[in-house]
Parts: C-alpha cells; structure tokens; sequence
C-alpha cells in the first residue's frame, strides 16, 4: 500500500528522528532526500545527541540515522508502518524539501557555494582555502593551532551554515551571522570552553573572554545555568559533571587548563594547570 496523503508525509516525519532502534527494526529504509531505498545495515554515519545531565542515557536512543547516500537526516524505516517507496519518499521530499526538479539542487547549491565566497571574502588577510567542491572552508590559524571551518547545512538556499571551531560548533542562519561570528574570534572576543569529567568530555560553550578574566566556579556554574538554584537552567551542579575545563582561542597565548578542586567544606574553587 502507497501513502501519499499530507497526513501521512507529515506523520512519517517523526521517524527520521532519534531512530536507530526503530531502524534496526526494519527490513528496509529510504532517504525522503535523495530518494534512495537500502538495508538499514548500510547506515555507518549517526547523529549522537548526547544528554551528559542523564547518567542513565541511552546512545542508542538518542542517535539519528545520516543516509548513507547524502548525508541528510532523513532516514525513516519500514517498521513505521510507512510503506518505504519511491513514491512515497518523493511525497515526502516534497513536502519537507521541495528540491528535486532539474534545476532547484543545482540552482540551491550554487547559491550556497556563491554565498561562502562572500563570507570568505570578508578574510582574505588570513590564509583561507576551499574545499574542491567549494562547500566549505577552512581559515587556517597562523600560530599552528586550529582552524576555523565554514560550510553549508545544505543544499537549499535558506539552508543554515555551521560554523567549527576547536572544541564547538555552532549553527547560524545568515551570511552576517558568520561574519560576525567568526570576527569575534578572530579578533579575540570569543573562546571555546570544553567541559571534562573523569577524562570525558561533557559540555562544550562558547564564552566572551571577558567572562574568564575574573574566573570562579560560581561565576561559571551561573553562566552556565547549573548553580543548582531553583531558577538554574539545569538541575544539577556544575561539579556533578564537569571537574576540569580547557579554553582555547585564536591567538597562542589565550589557551589554559584548569581543574576544579572541592574542600572539606564542600566549597569549590578553580586551580589552573597551565
């Protein structure tokens, strides 16, 4: 039986979503992007949406199939109930894409390639590089230390860029979002900050620096919404998941680690070691 009424296509939708279980109970799955159809064994590439506030998450639970065809998160299974044709994945790529035609893939990625030439432009007194495919690329870090990378989301030309730096990502919908954004680093406004415990990480932010220059545990655990106040974004302390952080920024000298060391008291202060 072949789906293809908008009440199906926009019910299928949840099952690209946080689907390994759902998959590897599937004998088939298609993509509702490219319109590919294969076994769920050919899926090598999940999205991890690791909860580091639940110590009894689940991996499995929280993972989102990428296809194996392109990349795109739009995975869904037979044990859905959905009939996994094409017929129907193309009901549903027109839907949620709207891009399969001769001319909108081409036309959507020229346009994205076109608009990282811009972005790119705004830095060409730092040392940047294309991939081939234009689709991304890379400001490379003078002092030897990590580059930024810059690419498309997509294919569409309302797709959001992705932003990489060190430790974090970030997703920004807009030309002059980047911009702005990867000036800020550039020019020393924002550093990357990764949370450890038990040498694990567990959460990774991204601070002005002038947050670090007159660093304490509680001015952390409050930036971070995890004081343990009843108005605190998070329920627990910043100590019940993180006991060491790294920051690290553009220029040599802005990197130090530190540790964070709790008294007989149960107070907590902030010991840097390098």
């Amino acid at each position: 039986m072949i789906h293809n009424c908008e009440e199906d296509v926009i019910k299928a939708h949840k099952y690209c979503i946080r689907n390994k279980i759902a998959l590897g109970a599937s004998r088939s799955c298609g993509c509702f992007r490219c319109l590919s159809i294969f076994s769920p064994e050919e899926i090598s590439d999940w999205i991890i949406e690791r909860n580091f506030f639940d110590a009894d998450w689940k991996r499995d639970e929280l993972s989102t199939a990428r296809c194996p065809y392109c990349g795109t998160d739009s995975v869904i299974g037979d044990s859905s109930g959905f009939a996994i044709t094409t017929e129907f994945l193309g009901e549903m790529e027109k839907y949620w894409f709207g891009l399969l035609s001769d001319a909108t893939p081409q036309g959507g990625k020229e346009i994205r390639r076109q608009d990282l030439l811009r972005i790119a432009e705004q830095f060409a007194a730092y040392d940047v590089q294309f991939s081939d495919e234009k689709e991304s690329f890379e400001i490379l870090n003078p002092f030897g230390k990590d580059s930024i990378l810059v690419e498309s989301e997509g294919d569409t030309p309302d797709s959001s860029y992705i932003v990489c730096y060190s430790f974090f990502h970030i997703h920004l919908e807009t030309v002059e979002q980047v911009v702005a954004y990867v000036r800020d680093i550039l020019e020393g406004r924002r550093v990357i900050i990764e949370f450890c415990k038990d040498g694990n990480w567990s959460m990774r932010a991204d601070l002005d620096p002038q947050e670090l220059r007159e660093l304490s545990y509680a001015g952390l655990a409050k930036r971070l919404g995890c004081d343990g106040t009843p108005e605190s974004y998070r329920p627990q302390q910043l100590i019940d998941f993180a006991d060491s952080f790294h920051v690290r920024g553009w220029a040599q000298d802005a990197d130090f680690d530190a540790v964070f060391v709790r008294d007989e008291q149960g107070n907590v202060t902030i010991q840097r070691t390098t």
